[in-house]
């Protein structure tokens, strides 16, 4: 629902809150709804405050009720909530919004709860104390006694605002509710209130606990400016103290803030004093403390590397990190608490870079395949997002069968988190980064089709952002036979939901969206595409036949584009535009891993690829000549208008890669050209030079002569063919002429 549709509303007899419900159909694309609620604000302001109060309030109580789970407009109606206070007539009415928000704080979805708890936050900054205090702290203390540990999660990050604002009454009761909170049954109550620990000791008063817990921070930043002699006398010992404290949250974060201890205090003063802190947490009776431990050891491990080799150890690993480091980590490994084991399964695979090929296999080998085997689907999941350090070191053999069958399972079955299956993406590619063509077609390209058609929209979207990293990996001549006719498949989808995925795929080959930033040709010369053969030496004839087919295919492309179809799907999109999607709310982390792994300048073509005759920016351009575009016809044609559009967007798309590829091939040419006419200003600068030689030299000047006229021929046939110019004859060839019969006559 468009902002005009609403304004011309009072101009008619439909009344905007009708509007507003009916986009908000069930029925309805997600996308027409998410866009709908985004304009409560403005259904809000057209309704008035009164109309507001009672018919939008309460129709919004009902709707949290209808899409309890869909998190995603759970997630935007309390971005809209946010900013509602004026709409239902200032604070005195703020209890109509907090009913809402109160429901929200309760939703199992993280992002959704998160958004709910912001918008409170947001709000309690535009109240005062007294309504906090009879609004604001009620509400909390009702998600605390809530049976969820949901509730109870929310009202853990609500508590430090609440405190801060809240009468001596107020303020005895959290203190209170903090402590139960951090020792809630629910690791996630735990975990929450832990989050939350920091601010929530900021607005606390200077009592004890809160001094030791700040004394930490302090301790750091003073090492930062001692000598390793005054840190060692006036500063371990509070280290050690507070390391052992009677308080949990004490000793939490000096676990939490164990490797900036380790820089702060060098290497000498990390292994005599700080490897025995670190035992000692690694053994706390809380498991906050040792979940805190299993976060950091990794990191603990990498900077004791870096500070022994920095030292000048002779060994090619720290010694200690085997003795004493190792044996912690097998501690946290067979700890009873399932939050600990899940911190340390996503960091544990980051030491396989360090433990080199051999350590790898006899040490972490075994953890991580009876980790790939765990009851927890979160230890499966973080093993498996990080599988490609280990693979990078020691392959995908010693466990491509565990892993193939653990990934195929988790992609058939329904009962998996659609999370887990997106991250699986990044999991084939790392798969496939060390894996074969074959490899990949037998046992990872029946996976790749089910993701590419997985039941989530967000799994869907993720899927094609490695498709161009698969092909410039294999190849456009393997991709035209093999993953290519999958994606094609897609178009003839009986589900316009899937019909969209072919669309993505298109979308990501032409303009890869984890393609790296160019920092070398591309910011001299400012070339994305053939960057690298721009300084390339004339005469390759390879180069010469590349460029020669790139233009002749860039140009049959911009001729599909003067097709009438084109023009009706644009002026279609135009009209029924729908908005761009954001790549990261549906990737998440997804694509921070994508980004770290694959640095490859995707769609820029180098030497190696013309050499081998399997280009990816020409077998690009030949597929969509010569396929894409029909099937965008077709497409152009769908009987879904949102289809209809996304092809639009698509030619958008490849219209912006072909105009810019024409502009560097006119930047090429344009640079023979300036060769071109250089050589020949040196010609002429010989020619009136010859005038004034003395007769005695003239002979062998005019030699001379001679041979840097044949220099020049040869380098004006290179240019000839590099600027494409075939066998028409140019001006430079005539003045060439003419200026050799006049050197003969002289002769």
């Amino acid at each position: 629902m468009e902002d005009y549709e609403i304004a011309q509303e009072s101009g008619t007899n439909e009344n905007p809150f009708v509007l507003f419900a009916a986009s908000l159909d069930l029925n309805l694309d997600a996308e027409v709804r998410i866009n709908s609620i985004k304009k409560l604000t403005v259904v809000a302001l057209a309704l008035g405050v009164e109309k507001t109060k009672t018919d939008l309030i309460s129709y919004l109580n009902n709707l949290t009720e209808v899409i309890y789970n869909d998190d995603e407009l759970l997630m935007h109606l309390a971005e809209q909530l946010q900013k509602f206070l004026p709409f239902v007539g200032g604070p005195d009415n703020v209890g109509l919004i907090l009913n809402i928000l109160e429901k929200l704080c309760a939703v199992e979805e993280f992002a959704v709860r998160q958004k709910a708890v912001e918008a409170l936050e947001y709000l309690c900054n535009q109240l005062d104390d007294e309504n906090i205090e009879n609004n604001i702290v009620p509400l909390v203390f009702r998600l605390i006694q809530s049976d969820w540990f949901t509730s109870k999660c929310s009202a853990a990050a609500l508590s430090p605002i609440c405190y801060a604002r809240g009468n001596k009454d107020t303020k005895a009761q959290f203190r209170n509710i903090y402590k139960m909170l951090c020792l809630n049954d629910a690791p996630l109550v735990r975990r929450a209130a832990a989050i939350t620990l920091n601010e929530f000791i900021r607005v606390l008063e200077n009592d004890m606990d809160s001094v030791r817990l700040l004394a930490i921070d302090v301790g750091i930043s003073l090492s930062w400016r001692l000598t390793s002699g005054e840190i060692e006398e006036l500063i371990v010992g509070s280290i050690i103290e507070l390391s052992e404290d009677a308080s949990w949250r004490v000793r939490y974060q000096a676990a939490k803030q164990l490797t900036s201890i380790q820089k702060a205090f060098g290497h000498d003063l990390t292994q005599r004093y700080l490897i025995s802190i670190c035992q000692h947490l690694v053994h706390d009776t809380e498991p906050q403390v040792r979940e805190a431990c299993a976060n950091v050891i990794v990191r603990f491990c990498e900077i004791l590397q870096e500070t022994y080799k920095y030292i000048g150890g002779k060994e090619a690993i720290n010694p200690v990190i085997f003795n004493q480091i190792f044996p912690m980590i097998k501690i946290l490994y067979q700890d009873c608490n399932s939050d600990v084991k899940e911190a340390l399964s996503g960091v544990i695979t980051s030491l396989s870079p360090l433990f080199g090929l051999e350590n790898t296999k006899l040490l972490l080998l075994p953890l991580i395949t009876a980790s790939l085997l765990n009851e927890s689907s979160k230890i499966r999941e973080n093993i498996i997002s990080n599988l490609n350090n280990i693979i990078s070191v020691i392959g995908i053999e010693e466990i491509a069968d565990t892993v193939l069958k653990i990934i195929t399972d988790l992609v058939n079955s329904s009962a998996s988190i659609w999370r887990t299956r997106r991250n699986l993406i990044v999991t084939v590619n790392y798969i496939a980064k060390h894996s074969g063509r074959q490899y990949f077609d037998v046992h990872l390209r029946p996976l790749y089709q089910k993701l590419l058609s997985d039941g989530v929209y967000a799994v869907r979207k993720t899927a094609p952002l490695i498709l161009p990293i698969l092909i410039k990996q294999f190849g456009f001549k393997w991709a035209r036979d093999s993953i290519l006719t999958d994606v094609l498949l897609l178009a003839n989808h009986s589900h316009y939901l899937y019909r969209y995925v072919y669309l993505f795929c298109i979308d990501e080959l032409v303009s890869p969206t984890i393609e790296t930033n160019f920092k070398s040709m591309t910011e001299i010369n400012q070339l994305k595409y053939l960057a690298h053969i721009y300084n390339t030496e004339s005469g390759n004839d390879k180069i010469a036949s590349f460029l020669n087919r790139i233009k002749t295919l860039n140009t049959s492309l911009q001729m599909k584009f003067k097709e009438d179809w084109v023009f009706d799907v644009l002026t279609h999109l135009h009209d029924n535009d729908i908005p761009n999607d954001n790549i990261k709310l549906y990737t998440e982390d997804a694509i921070d891993m994508f980004i770290k792994d694959n640095n490859l300048n995707i769609t820029c073509t180098t030497i190696d690829e013309i050499n081998n005759e399997d280009v990816y920016l020409e077998g690009l351009l030949d597929v969509v000549v010569n396929t894409f575009m029909d099937v965008l016809c077709q497409l152009s044609t769908d009987r879904v208008d949102n289809v209809q559009s996304l092809v639009g967007k698509t030619l958008i798309n490849i219209e912006k890669f072909s105009n810019a590829l024409e502009k560097e091939l006119n930047t090429l040419h344009l640079n023979c050209v300036n060769e071109n006419e250089n050589i020949y200003e040196e010609i002429y600068e010989v020619k009136n030079t010859e005038n004034v030689y003395e007769d005695t030299d003239e002979v062998k000047n005019t030699e001379n002569i001679y041979e840097n006229i044949s220099e020049v021929k040869n380098t004006e046939n290179h240019i000839e063919q590099k600027a494409e110019n075939g066998n028409k004859k140019s001006l430079e060839n005539e003045l060439l002429e003419i200026l050799e019969d006049k050197l003969k006559s002289t002769e």
